[in-house]
């Protein structure tokens, strides 16, 4: 796993909570794509969701077990190991909800893709709400990856292969699928393998009303 263990509460996950309460949402089943080390899942289960929590690190998988269990959460958190872009071993209409926070950008093949899409549509109830949070050009980090490899399909300096996009091309990939809510951009400054860049981000909610 590339990502650092994090003590504070993702705002982007804060929101969403808040997004799902003011539309009646506040218990159920919500799925937390690419969990890492559990944070995000945590923080959903402390606010009455059980979360069915997947990474394809077994590694930070470990170490979102033993976290959960000091807060004692882990009756609240199905951990499991899971590749997100083969198909899911989720029920259909099962999840309330669905949270993506940055998992999204390691789908490079058009299949992973396309896959991914039709899980999530398949797996999410009628009208039930997601929300993907994925870097986007031109996030400085990734733009000078883009710049250097003159390709999409970028390699990163930890050796993981991510896919560049712009928050057009994002919202255009999901608009076959769901009915796109909103679209926010988000701008930060922070460290990447020990450099600080300006970060672009998007986030983007949506309906599974199709």
């Amino acid at each position: 796993p590339s990502s650092r263990l994090r003590n504070e509460t993702s705002s982007h996950v804060v929101e969403f909570i808040s997004f799902l309460a003011s539309k009646g949402i506040v218990e159920g089943n919500i799925v937390d794509l690419g969990c890492g080390y559990g944070k995000d899942a945590r923080t959903f289960a402390q606010h009455g969701f059980f979360v069915h929590a997947c990474d394809i690190s077994d590694i930070a998988l470990s170490v979102a077990r033993k976290e959960a269990e000091k807060e004692s959460l882990a009756d609240k958190i199905e951990f499991s190991l899971a590749d997100v872009s083969v198909p899911w071993g989720y029920s259909d209409n099962f999840f309330d909800a669905a949270f993506d926070g940055t998992t999204f950008i390691n789908l490079v093949a058009e299949d992973e893709i396309n896959n991914y899409l039709s899980e999530l549509q398949r797996t999410l109830k009628k009208q039930a709400y997601g929300r993907i949070v994925t870097p986007v050009l031109p996030d400085e980090f990734y733009q000078k990856l883009h710049n250097e490899q003159r390709s999409r399909t970028v390699v990163c300096p930890s050796g993981i292969t991510q896919r560049t996009y712009t928050p057009e091309e994002i919202a255009t990939l999901l608009q076959k699928h769901f009915v796109i809510q909103s679209v926010m951009p988000i701008q930060k400054r922070n460290k990447m393998y020990g450099k600080e860049y300006t970060r672009c981000l998007v986030r983007i909610t949506f309906q599974n009303e199709k």
